[in-house]
């Protein structure tokens, strides 16, 4: 029966005791042309999966709002939006999904990439390419804030 109580309280500390785990969002890749100008105008471009809807609209709401001071215009992808009223197009999509389940405590770590592919939209060249290297805990749209700063600052140059 002793036994029995400190294998159950050792197995209680060890799946409720606070963990630091670190959520991250990190620029992995960055190749901007030489000849970048800072867009006027730019139409977002989500591509992916049918089950990543949610956490698009999450990312489009975020990237609205950090952009909602700064003098550029952004669109999100629409059936009657047309590519070449914008300075930019930008493709954005998720790549190398993988998702960590852990038994003991339930706690899922899923790590992903989210592409950035901007295109200028009159010479067609790609302006710049990068790769958002993201770890999210319990749900994927948990560092969508961080990842929409991240983008912000990619497409700013800061």
């Amino acid at each position: 029966m002793k036994y029995i109580l400190i294998i159950s309280l050792f197995t209680c500390l060890t799946c409720f005791s606070q963990k630091v785990k670190l959520a991250k969002v990190k620029l992995s890749q960055l190749e901007v042309s030489e000849d970048y100008v800072k867009p006027e105008s730019i139409i977002f471009i989500l591509r992916g999966e049918d089950n990543l809807n949610i956490y698009f609209e999450h990312l489009k709401k975020q990237i609205k709002r950090k952009f909602r001071k700064s003098k550029v215009a952004i669109r999100f992808n629409s059936i009657e939006t047309n590519k070449s009223d914008f300075d930019a197009v930008v493709y954005l999509s998720i790549s190398n999904f993988e998702s960590n389940r852990a038994v003991v405590c339930g706690d899922r770590i899923m790590n992903y990439d989210l592409n950035l592919k901007m295109y200028d939209t009159l010479t067609k060249k790609i302006m710049i390419n990068s790769k958002i290297f993201i770890v999210s805990l319990y749900y994927i749209f948990n560092e969508v804030n961080r990842s929409a700063r991240v983008i912000k600052k990619i497409i700013n140059q800061d």
